[in-house]
């Protein structure tokens, strides 16, 4: 268990629950006069942006850039985006300044930072403004649970990082995984990656986190255990749960053959190959 970060609250995940129940299947922007809007897209989301949020996306970018891209160069670019009303995939992928998982990247932090800010209001206050035309690409926008996990990620970015390779190299083999870490301030857990969880709802999340830390507390009370925990879910579905330090993961699986990956995997990662 680790020291909570203040910065984090049941209230930001408990707005964004409200969210995206608002959102779901929908198509519009839910506007919070001068303070801010979260713009939406058959539930998934595709902008939302603050009055109080401290960082703006062009210097999200530069900083994902990394002095790969001349700052001049950049600026004038993402400008012109601005100017024209250009899309930033036309703007700053098709003519090759930054990359489009990096813009992608960059969007789900400017989000996130938006949605937390946005947070602090009251939803009954905001707008909905329906709308029917389709403003960005698919690949841009973000399902509420990955916008959640991007919040919890931001606010431990080392175990973020180390959660998302863990995931990717468990579930190689298929499924879907999630990794939490434990809070001491709130009863449900903080989301700090996904994998391939696109289909789930925050509060499903959320429960998956809360069992696989209560299945993982009672495996050292009563055994050495090997670290891990699994279960038949639902038909068809199996339930996987391990630790490594503070992070918490849970994957699911519904081919037989990515839990049997998962488990080898866990072993070897137990005998240190």
């Amino acid at each position: 268990m680790i020291a909570e970060v203040n910065t984090h609250s049941t209230d930001d995940t408990s707005f964004l629950e409200r969210v995206e129940a608002r959102a779901e299947g929908s198509t519009g922007a839910l506007v919070f006069g001068e303070e801010g809007k979260i713009l939406v897209e058959q539930g998934r989301i595709g902008w939302a942006a603050a009055r109080s949020q401290k960082r703006k996306l062009g210097g999200i970018l530069r900083s994902l850039c990394d002095g790969r891209v001349e700052a001049e160069a950049f600026e004038r670019a993402f400008r012109l985006c601005l100017e024209k009303a250009s899309s930033l995939r036309e703007g700053l992928v098709e003519n090759g300044l930054i990359d489009a998982e990096t813009l992608r990247t960059g969007l789900q932090m400017h989000i996130a930072e938006g949605i937390r800010a946005l947070s602090r209001l009251d939803l009954a206050d905001a707008i909905w403004v329906p709308h029917t035309f389709q403003e960005y690409d698919v690949r841009f926008t973000f399902r509420p649970i990955e916008i959640l996990s991007a919040m919890g990620g931001q606010l431990f970015p080392d175990l973020a990082h180390a959660a998302e390779d863990d995931l990717a190299w468990y579930l190689e083999g298929g499924g879907s995984g999630f990794a939490f870490i434990r809070s001491e301030a709130q009863a449900r857990p903080v989301s700090i990656a996904s994998l391939r969880g696109e289909t789930f709802r925050i509060h499903e999340v959320l429960e998956l986190g809360n069992w696989a830390i209560g299945a993982l507390d009672m495996t050292r009370a009563l055994s050495d255990g090997g670290g891990l925990a699994s279960i038949s879910w639902r038909p068809g579905r199996s339930l996987a749960a391990w630790e490594a330090g503070p992070t918490t993961f849970v994957a699911t699986c519904g081919d037989p053959s990515g839990l049997a990956f998962l488990l080898s995997r866990h072993v070897r990662r137990r005998r240190g190959a």
